[in-house]
């Protein structure tokens, strides 16, 4: 039976679909076409986007290659509680990848997500407007609550060798990505000389300039599929990525969290950062300065 040898756990909005793009330019891996397939994290629930049953689940790899390492990438097996025990069950030897990213940042980036794809979610039900990031602060919703990250990683280190286990932090990727990626081709095994094309930044966050735009060109849609099917003989996933991303970029307003806020944000986050310092042993002073 066929399952992943390494899975990327988290944390959404921290860098784990650029992490994916450049797994799957690897020639000695396989990862799954699905991007977040919420297995460990929904096993026997509804859900309407993800892989839910085992026999589904096993049915993505049993055709790989047997030169070819497997991973999986779901940034909420990160969050999700049961997740860690689900993984220990199904695949208790897999190595375990986790990139973090300043949480006050990246509950903000993901706020900005959730607007520019109007989400429901950042809707009030009753008044149909908009939630304010504030009010999310203050009332410590969704968003806020997925940055405590010590919480989260403790019920891997409870469950897991820590030798399983390899953090990254955001920084690292925007600093020094080439090293990064070296570093994680070493950490589950393959060439690690292997080069990726990391010129890209992958699902920029921001309120769309134009609406229309955003819509065709980042949503499923007939239209864009149509030409999909065109470009797709002339032109690489990678280049049709590249222009998706780039016209992302441009047509993306990204607004600034104010100090008051970010500071209030930080305060929430103050205890678990510090005892996630000591978890990773790794100076995380510059996510408690505003």
């Amino acid at each position: 039976m066929k399952l992943p040898n390494f899975i990327i756990i988290g944390a959404g909005k921290g860098g784990t679909t650029s992490l994916y793009k450049y797994l799957q330019q690897h020639p000695q891996i396989f990862v799954p076409e699905k991007k977040e397939l919420y297995f460990f994290a929904f096993e026997g629930e509804e859900h309407p986007d993800g892989v839910t049953r085992f026999e589904d689940y096993q049915a993505l790899f049993q055709n790989t290659p047997e030169d070819k390492v497997i991973g999986e990438v779901s940034s909420v097996y990160l969050f999700r509680p049961k997740a860690p025990e689900r993984i220990k069950k199904y695949v208790p030897n897999a190595k375990l990848i986790a990139i973090l990213r300043n949480p006050t940042d990246r509950a903000f980036s993901s706020y900005l997500m959730h607007v520019g794809d109007r989400h429901p979610s950042i809707f009030d039900p009753q008044t149909g407007k908009l939630i304010e990031f504030a009010e999310i602060v203050r009332d410590r919703g969704y968003f806020i609550q997925i940055g405590f990250y010590y919480e989260q990683l403790k019920r891997y280190y409870d469950r897991f060798d820590p030798s399983q286990i390899k953090i990254y932090l955001y920084e690292d990727l925007v600093s020094d990505n080439e090293k990064l990626v070296r570093d994680m081709f070493r950490f589950v095994g393959v060439d690690e000389t292997f080069t990726p094309d990391t010129s890209q930044r992958h699902k920029v966050s921001g309120i769309p300039k134009n609406r229309m735009l955003h819509d065709l060109v980042m949503t499923q849609n007939p239209i864009r599929s149509f030409a999909a099917s065109i470009l797709r003989p002339i032109l690489s996933d990678q280049t049709r990525d590249r222009i998706r991303n780039r016209i992302n970029k441009k047509n993306a307003e990204r607004p600034t969290l104010s100090p008051e806020l970010r500071q209030e944000a930080i305060a929430i986050y103050r205890d678990d950062i510090l005892k996630l310092q000591d978890l990773l042993d790794r100076d995380l002073s510059a996510w408690l300065k505003n």
